[in-house]
């Protein structure tokens, strides 16, 4: 079952010491997955999540958040594209592309199109680590009360 609406976009929006985080992605697993983390993780909010990559972008500008998850292979549309329309439209926003392959060409193409970080979804722990280091304003580090064993599974 997908999170609900209210829950990640519930939030009291003015605790400025929180890294408001958007996902999207097509697998409802994951979204499942990455809201627990996110629920897990003090200092670390889901402000919302889109299943639809071509719906994205209005969601995001309407959740204003500090960084955004997008998924290497979207169904509805080139997840590169997304990523310099984030890009385009939020310029200090944070751009994360995540894929179930280690791709090196694929990790330059989104790198190239403006992520700041190309990341396999298989280390939960590494997703943390790379989120609090590119949100320097935030100075968080991964939770010493983490839910994940050493292996950053959940």
């Amino acid at each position: 079952m997908l999170p609900s609406r209210e829950y990640t976009e519930g939030k009291d929006d003015s605790v400025r010491d929180v890294i408001r985080v958007f996902l999207v992605d097509h697998s409802p697993i994951f979204i499942e997955a990455f809201a627990f983390l996110c629920r897990e993780e003090p200092g670390v909010t889901l402000v919302g999540f889109s299943e639809e990559g071509r719906n994205a972008l209005p969601e995001i500008l309407r959740a204003k958040p500090d960084v955004v998850f997008v998924d290497a292979q979207l169904p509805s549309v080139n997840s590169l594209h997304l990523v310099r329309a984030i890009k385009e439209a939020c310029a200090t926003t944070t751009v994360i592309v995540l894929s179930l392959f280690a791709s090196p060409e694929l990790s330059g193409r989104a790198i190239a199109s403006g992520a700041s970080a190309f990341l396999v979804k298989g280390s939960f722990e590494e997703i943390l680590a790379t989120l609090h280091r590119l949100s320097p304003e935030h100075n968080h580090g991964p939770s010493p009360h983490s839910t994940r064993d050493s292996r950053g599974k959940i």
